[in-house]
């Protein structure tokens, strides 16, 4: 690559920049050296070839990559460091507001954003603390390899995702009520619960596997970040029950709960056992089944201070400060630069004295699967096999941990010091892309470069035997991805799709690159397509072996066509403009792409009013020239389904062509009346194919007239769109409907009746 000179953007990292310059220099020195034969030395100038120079990492990749820590103080100071910077940059905030405030004088109040008048500052202390994750529930994923597709010929072993629900051919096992409840759904008209475990917190995610039953528990609360952290600024936290599966207006944080991992024998479902229990002090964010082992990623609380003075005490709030001053300002700017410059250096003494070996992850392991009780509390022991991120902006530490199932060895671990993010794997490979946004004075991946947000991608290659995952290297592309469907690995290459900015914000802009594993740390960007779309941001993402398809959101927006068959030059081939946007894409043929979304009823300035919900058939047989085969229009505004942003609600059968589709259905407005009446609350069955569209054979009604829910149930935002419905299932010729309230069985063909309702 050429050679180019690096600056620094913020002093601390000068020791790490001199030491990547001096490596870049060598690099550009030996950039014309070239490897002879005996023969040349000695003037013979045939024989000889020219060597590529060895690659020389860019700033944004010696960011990017994760370095072993060499123990557990290194990592105790990297996270001192890290508090210290982002302190800094919160009270320099709040000295620009003041020094605002010093030319509005005691006239005019400062804005909170800075702008006309509103509330001023709080003086005192910001509690900063912790943020935990829990990741979107992950589908009944039996027949999905690792991007959630299914395909016939998937090669073992199978990726299966955590969910709330599982079945296993007679038994179906529900988490809800603080049970695991087993049921034998056998004879569908006549569902009967055989079996249960109940547990202390709040049983979220679930595996089964042939005896053996994984459940995922929240338990404790976990210190919160402060609420002024916003997501853009790197917290974003959600406390409470609901994940984030669809990643657009949230980030991967999950409930901030701790975690217990408790392994069931079932071999007796009328009995379960408990045969492993691990209490985490860390929070659920995404796990995989591959084979008998699970992967399971936990985020650890926020190493941070417990508080800290974001406002000199010395400087008396608006109200006072004018009050008693005659309203004349009694403080001019250098004194207030003053003030919060001696604020940093006294928070800054605090934080260096924080002890924070109390906040460090802890582990109990205890199991029983052989009749030898075990315990182990040293999982993390001296932090050996820690890996501190570089770019200087996570506090967290994220650990991926992994057990057989089906076996009495330990734990395996692999522990992170960075943010969390979303979770893609395959047979082979777990990713972890983390998303950054640009803060004041901090280092950034590119040099003199506006961009303002960044996806950095972490891969941890998985054993053909055994369970300890190995780092395999890290890189970092402009923009972030949405969820995990914006990644996507082929061969040794992973593709991924990433959006800079977001609407109404007309600068936005999509791009997709191709990354390479490269030495031993490193994962290289070697082709990119950048600038797609602009003004409009990804609403979901689809790849294939030879093409990724990427929908946009616009009155008419584009589903993008791009040709990966050259990975170094992808290109553009194909546009379909279809009314609105999907947030889900699957195939269920090699050449058809079935799309779940919602139409656009108006667009200005940007900004887009979502209506109905929409189901198409898109023809890719020429990518070139993708046709829209059929569509279906369901609803009018407010309608919705858990399936439009939680793809695990979308149920598939390609054996049969039937769709199962949660279904929230909105009908016209009435004048005079804020929301559209509800026509249905269930769950539709279509039978799908190519040639006839979208055949509907009925709906499975959950929700009547007099039920409570029917009022409120056309008011859902698309970006959390939602409905009574969250799962079903085929079983022969029945269709099983799952709410949080009951499980529902008719037979096809009269959907309308049910022939079984189970409360639970």
């Amino acid at each position: 690559m050429p050679c180019r000179r690096f600056r620094s953007a913020a002093p601390r990292f000068t020791g790490l920049l001199v030491l990547a310059t001096a490596v870049m220099a060598a690099g550009c020195k030996d950039e014309t050296r070239r490897v002879l034969f005996a023969g040349d030395a000695t003037g013979d100038t045939t024989g000889y070839v020219w060597t590529p120079p060895p690659h020389t990492p860019t700033y944004g990749e010696t960011l990017a990559r994760l370095v072993e820590a060499k123990g557990c103080g290194e990592v105790m100071d990297t996270v001192r460091d890290r508090i210290v910077t982002t302190m800094a940059a919160e009270v320099d905030v709040q000295k620009e507001r003041a020094l605002k405030q010093v030319e509005l004088g005691c006239g005019s109040r400062l804005a909170a954003d800075g702008g006309g008048p509103a509330v001023d500052a709080q003086a005192g202390e910001t509690m900063v603390g912790t943020g935990d994750t829990l990741d979107p529930p992950e589908s009944d994923a039996k027949d999905f390899p690792a991007n959630g597709e299914r395909t016939a010929d998937a090669a073992p072993p199978q990726v299966e995702e955590a969910d709330f629900l599982k079945y296993d051919d007679k038994y179906l096992y529900l988490l809800t009520d603080k049970k695991l409840r087993i049921f034998d759904v056998s004879t569908p008209a006549d569902i009967q619960e055989v079996g249960s475990h109940t547990f202390d917190g709040i049983p979220r995610r679930l595996f089964v596997h042939g005896d053996f039953a994984v459940v995922f528990e929240s338990k404790y609360p976990l210190q919160l970040l402060s609420p002024n952290a916003g997501m853009d600024a790197g917290g974003g936290w959600q406390a409470g029950t609901d994940a984030c599966t669809y990643g657009y207006d949230c980030d991967f944080t999950g409930d901030a709960y701790s975690l217990d991992i408790t392994v069931l024998d079932i071999t007796n479902r009328k009995a379960p056992v408990p045969v492993r229990k691990t209490g985490i002090t860390g929070t659920f964010l995404s796990a995989r089944l591959i084979g008998n082992v699970v992967h399971t990623v936990v985020v650890f609380p926020q190493l941070a201070a417990d508080k800290y003075d974001m406002r000199p005490k010395q400087l008396l709030p608006w109200e006072e400060a004018c009050s008693s001053s005659g309203a004349v300002y009694p403080y001019s700017a250098p004194q207030v630069a003053e003030a919060y410059e001696l604020l940093k250096a006294k928070n800054e003494k605090v934080i260096e004295q924080l002890d924070l070996t109390g906040l460090f992850p802890s582990v109990i392991d205890q199991r029983d699967l052989l009749g030898k009780p075990t315990t182990d509390t040293e999982l993390f022991g001296n932090c050996g096999g820690f890996l501190i991120g570089q770019e200087g902006d996570g506090q967290n530490l994220m650990g991926l941990i992994s057990f057989d199932l089906t076996s009495d060895e330990p734990l395996s671990a692999r522990t992170v010091l960075g943010r969390p993010g979303a979770v893609y794997a395959t047979a082979k490979s777990i990713y972890i892309a983390q998303r950054h946004y640009r803060q004041p004075n901090e280092n950034w991946y590119w040099q003199e470069d506006p961009s303002q947000q960044a996806t950095s991608v972490h891969r941890f290659s998985l054993p053909a035997t055994g369970v300890t995952t190995t780092y395999m290297g890290s890189g970092v592309v402009k923009g972030l991805v949405l969820n995990e469907f914006s990644m996507n690995e082929s061969g040794d290459d992973l593709r991924l799709a990433t959006t800079l900015g977001k609407m109404p914000n007309p600068a936005v802009e999509n791009h997709l690159y191709v990354m390479q594993q490269a030495g031993l740390d490193r994962l290289e960007t070697v082709g990119a397509l950048t600038g797609l779309v602009k003004g409009q941001d990804i609403r979901s993402v689809r790849f294939d072996d030879k093409t990724a398809y990427l929908s946009t959101a616009d009155k008419t927006a584009p589903l993008l066509v791009i040709d990966l068959t050259d990975k170094t030059h992808p290109k553009e081939i194909g546009q379909l403009k279809v009314p609105g946007f999907a947030t889900y894409m699957q195939f269920i043929a090699p050449r058809t792409l079935l799309t779940l979304g919602f139409e656009v009823s108006g667009a200005s300035s940007g900004q887009v009013s979502w209506s109905s919900l929409r189901l198409q058939l898109v023809d890719v047989a020429v990518p070139a020239s993708p046709k829209l085969l059929h569509a279906e229009v369901i609803g009018t505004q407010g309608s919705s389904s858990a399936a439009a942003t939680d793809h695990l609600a979308f149920n598939w059968d390609g054996n049969r062509h039937w769709l199962g589709l949660p279904a929230t259905v909105c009908g016209a407005a009435t004048p005079g009346i804020p929301s559209q009446p509800l026509e249905f609350s269930g769950l539709y069955v279509y039978d799908v194919t190519a040639f006839n569209g979208f055949q509907k054979l009925g709906g499975l009604p959950l929700v009547t007239p007099n039920d409570e829910v029917y009022a409120t149930g056309c008011a859902d935002p698309w970006m959390f769109s939602t409905s009574e419905v969250k799962r079903s299932l085929f079983i022969g010729d029945y269709v099983f409907a799952i709410s949080a309230r009951t499980i529902v069985s008719a037979k096809m063909g009269a959907l309308e009746t049910p022939l079984d309702t189970q409360s639970l």
